[in-house]
């Protein structure tokens, strides 16, 4: 699942997040966040019908953190890239604005947006 989703937004390696245009790379984030989700009701829908279904049987239980932990952290790190392009949309507009002194504004946000991400 990671590994396809990093392959969806990247083409295949062959692009990276800031090659792209910004609105692509938001929509294919939301594609494999709704990916998880998706994958998660599954899983809950699953173990639902596995309990009705077997109510005596000993049920095979795995904690949800095995199987789902490294997706979260992934989608968790995706979320916060969807809110840097927000912001680096939002800040990018102040360049088109004819606010008076706005240089110190648009210098500022190009500051914030060149800074390493750590």
């Amino acid at each position: 699942m990671i590994i396809g989703c990093k392959s969806y937004i990247t083409d295949c390696g062959r692009q990276t997040i800031w090659t792209l245009l910004s609105d692509v790379v938001v929509d294919r984030i939301n594609s494999c966040l709704r990916l998880n989700t998706a994958y998660k009701k599954s899983y809950h829908d699953t173990q639902r019908r596995l309990d009705v279904a077997n109510a005596s049987h000993r049920r095979f239980d795995l904690p949800e953190i095995v199987i789902f932990g490294k997706f979260d952290k992934l989608c968790a790190r995706m979320e916060h890239i969807v809110e840097m392009f927000q912001m680096i949309d939002a800040y990018s507009r102040l360049q088109d604005s004819r606010i008076e002194g706005k240089i110190r504004f648009v210098l500022c946000s190009l500051k914030l947006c060149m800074q390493p991400i750590l």
